[in-house]
């Protein structure tokens, strides 16, 4: 029998509504959440991550952009690649997380995942929380250069994603994992 004061939840559940009720912010792109999840989970795997990380990593990528509350933010968000203020949905997202014990483990790559890698690498965080964050980036960045050729024409666009990608290493990315996508996009394994 379960005490009136205590509250079971499925806690993938609250993070997959929590994705969606983000989705709407942005009414024109739905599932960046998801996108940006199962990107960083396959270059997470690629990376040869325990199954935990890679679920926890899924998870980030779902609620990455709980801190986006309005259709300007979102816009900009995905019109820029480093937009100027992009640190502001990253710190709303990480004082709405920080206080709340059950995805209190995601509040700091959160803040961090719009931190360019050349200044992630020298932060006091764990080096855990610096990957998580710099791979939440990259992932996010993927789909946000991708998602406007995803209906016809990706093939066509690929080559110079990928290009930009491989000139942003060391810079924006941490070049083990722009090396990881690198390595799925060939078919390495």
């Amino acid at each position: 029998m379960q005490n009136e004061d205590t509250l079971e939840i499925d806690l993938r559940q609250v993070i997959l509504a929590l994705e969606t009720t983000v989705d709407l912010v942005g009414m024109n792109d739905t599932n960046h959440g998801k996108r940006v999840g199962y990107i960083a989970s396959q270059i997470a795997h690629q990376l040869g991550l325990s199954e935990e990380k890679i679920e926890y990593v899924f998870e980030l990528g779902l609620i990455h952009d709980c801190g986006v509350s309005t259709e300007q933010m979102h816009s900009n968000l995905v019109n820029h690649f480093d937009w100027e203020d992009a640190h502001i949905h990253c710190q709303i997202g990480h004082l709405l997380l920080r206080n709340f014990k059950p995805l209190r483990r995601y509040a700091t790559p959160i803040l961090y995942h719009h931190t360019p890698y050349e200044k992630l690498k020298d932060l006091t965080i764990s080096d855990d929380e610096k990957l998580y964050a710099n791979l939440i980036f990259l992932a996010d960045r993927i789909d946000i250069m991708s998602a406007a050729h995803y209906a016809k024409d990706i093939l066509v666009v690929k080559k110079s994603i990928l290009e930009m990608l491989v000139g942003y290493k060391n810079s924006y990315f941490d070049p083990r994992l722009v090396e990881a996508f690198l390595e799925i996009e060939s078919g390495v394994k």
